[in-house]
């Protein structure tokens, strides 16, 4: 079976890279699913100090709480940076973010919007939308293993001459399992 990302993209397309070997993405939405992994994950520290004012650990502000930390998910494309924002000020609105990182956020989000390439055609009507998702043990949504998006199914070639590499590389790692 051909390995593609797995990822899915805010209108509900699919990626359609070729993914790591043994991922279930990409090289580009692995980096970025890692990264905003340990972004979310990561916890503000603050130095504990002794009488002496030497630093002699750290531990966690006051107050400090992981889960209000929005997910504003992958800033791939403006649809995705138009989800961030969305998320972002209906946090803003219930009091669940103070005004200076709703700033901050939305300053970022500007940023990435100026970055991410103009939208060229209505992003609600997906051409090849995934029709069922699969949930990773972390939480990750992601396509089913075995789907192939019908755009690279339309490449019979490209798919047959990529399908028969694949299969060759699985039949050379069964061999060398087997000694």
């Amino acid at each position: 079976m051909l390995p593609i990302c797995r990822h899915i993209l805010t209108n509900g397309e699919q990626c359609r890279s070729l993914r790591l070997t043994g991922q279930d993405f990409c090289y580009f939405h692995n980096r970025m699913h890692a990264s905003h992994k340990a972004t979310r994950e990561s916890q503000p520290d603050r130095p504990l100090y002794n009488t002496e004012g030497e630093v002699v650990g750290y531990s966690r502000p006051a107050g400090f709480q992981p889960a209000r930390i929005p997910d504003l998910g992958l800033l791939e494309d403006r649809t995705a940076v138009q989800v961030a924002i969305s998320t972002v000020v209906n946090a803003l609105a219930s009091d669940a973010m103070d005004i200076r990182r709703a700033t901050a956020l939305l300053y970022g989000l500007q940023l990435a919007s100026n970055n991410c390439p103009p939208i060229r055609r209505d992003h609600s009507q997906a051409k090849d939308p995934v029709e069922s998702t699969v949930t990773a043990e972390n939480g990750t949504i992601m396509a089913p293993a075995d789907r192939v998006p019908p755009a690279v199914q339309a490449n019979g070639d490209w798919l047959k001459q990529m399908q028969e590499l694949f299969d060759a590389e699985d039949a050379e790692e069964a061999d060398d399992e087997d000694y």
